[in-house]
């Protein structure tokens, strides 16, 4: 389990035992020393507990051992380590009570306690769910019934099931009640369907309902929320209905673009950003309605199991475990052979069963459990020990046999079938913890 803060990573192993690196500010890897310090690679907490998860706020971290003892380290200036106080720790300090999850702000903490959200430190925005908007240095009671947390800058987000209730800060409308400005109440971000079943987001945020209906919200920029009659709007604080009846499966994110897999036929379904065919529907018009991803010549039938969308291009593979890209080329990110960008599908040869697109770079992982990466590799994040380019999937270890990749930015991390973690690419806020500014090859996240 891995979780990655402002200027911070921690990771628990698979001996439970707890790491960390990146900026110990204010002691949030708590390492007892080196206040201030930037460590580059993994670290062992100071502690004789066996680790079960891990969260990584701005600057600090809590985690719950084995035992469901919740321990809390660095920044407290606002009492976000729950200890009653408001000086900072070098060590993981206990906070009272037995907790299932955690989950950690800017300078606020949320935990799951007994069936509850219980939430302590920065209340500012009201991300406490305490109307005093007071600061508080223990736990207080944000919601009665709670399985899960998100804890973010100023707000907070509690999950009972399938109900989602969010608070706090709301500026750029963040907790989804249709209003800008803080709120300390808890507002029910209700799917019509009563339950989210698939969620993504990058400059924009999209969701799935139980009755496979799409909702967007956040920029809509470049109509990327998919629906015309939000004309010239430019921001949507709360989920709002996709244009036309079209129900989905699944659904991904880009730069100014969203795509989704339609649930009937698996068709795809791209809306927003056009400029580089990453829609796929044969032209380069920019569209604030789904439009369908053209299927003739090379593909004569488009049924989808999984999408990826990066900055400006997409990725789709079909029920036939056939992988094809459009969109933006510039970097041979389409893995077609070519720099040339294309406005509908392209197939790549071999068959695969998982696929990821990060800014300008793609990966994928075939049938026979072989990783290959294609795209920019400027700083490393093809993995194939270079910095060149590659417009074809190049091998990534083929020693090796994965189950599941994972490309964002400039960086991609994978795991193989021996559950072994690796990272590789740009590094220069520490995030691969090996000490350098980008790697060319993969690393153990783990010594």
């Amino acid at each position: 389990m891995v979780s990655a803060g402002g200027r911070h990573t921690c990771a628990v192993g698979v001996d439970g035992g707890l790491a960390c690196w990146g900026r110990d500010e204010r002691g949030a890897l708590g390492l007892a020393s080196e206040l201030g310090a930037s460590m580059q690679t993994p670290q062992r907490v100071v502690s004789d507990e066996t680790w079960a998860t891990v969260a990584a706020g701005a600057a600090h971290t809590c985690a719950i051992t084995v035992d469901g003892e919740l321990h809390c380290t660095g920044s407290n200036m606002h009492g976000e380590l729950g200890a009653g106080t408001t000086g900072q720790q070098l060590t993981p300090q206990r906070v009272e009570g037995a907790f299932t999850s955690v989950s950690t702000g800017e300078n606020h903490t949320c935990g799951v306690r007994d069936g509850a959200l219980w939430c302590w430190g920065s209340n500012v925005g009201g991300q406490l769910a305490d109307p005093s908007l007071l600061a508080r240095q223990r736990p207080v009671l944000a919601v009665a019934s709670a399985t899960a947390s998100a804890a973010g800058h100023d707000q907070s987000c509690a999950l009972d099931g399938s109900a989602l209730a969010c608070w706090g800060g709301d500026e750029l409308g963040d907790v989804g009640n249709g209003a800008a400005g803080a709120t300390a109440v808890p507002f029910a971000i209700t799917a019509p369907s009563a339950a989210w079943i698939a969620v993504d987001a990058r400059e924009h945020t999209c969701a799935i309902d139980s009755g496979n209906v799409a909702y967007c919200w956040g920029s809509n920029a470049r109509g990327k929320l998919g629906d015309p009659n939000l004309g010239t709007t430019s921001l949507v604080d709360s989920p709002h209905l996709v244009d036309g009846p079209t129900r989905y499966t699944s659904i991904s994110t880009g730069g100014n673009h969203t795509c989704a897999i339609e649930q009937t036929t698996s068709n795809v379904f791209c809306w927003g950003q056009n400029n580089t065919g990453q829609l796929g529907d044969g032209s380069e018009v920019t569209r604030a309605a789904p439009a369908a991803v053209e299927t003739s010549g090379a593909i004569a039938t488009y049924a989808a199991s999984t999408i990826t969308t990066g900055y400006l291009h997409t990725c789709a593979i079909q029920a036939d475990a056939a992988l094809a890209c459009w969109g933006f080329n510039s970097d041979g990110q389409l893995g077609i052979g070519n720099t040339t960008s294309r406005r509908f599908p392209a197939k790549l040869d071999r068959t695969w069963r998982a696929v990821t697109a990060g800014t300008r770079h793609t990966c994928g992982i075939d049938t026979a459990g072989q990783l290959a990466c294609w795209g920019a590799n400027d700083l490393g994040q093809l993995g194939d020990g270079s910095t060149v380019g590659r417009a074809v999937p190049t091998p990534i270890r083929a020693d090796l046999r994965w189950k599941a990749v994972d490309a964002h930015g400039a960086h991609t991390c994978a795991i193989t079938e021996d559950d072994a973690l690796y990272c590789w690419g740009s590094n220069l806020q520490g995030q691969l913890g090996d000490g350098t500014a980008w790697r060319t090859s993969f690393a153990p996240v783990l010594p």
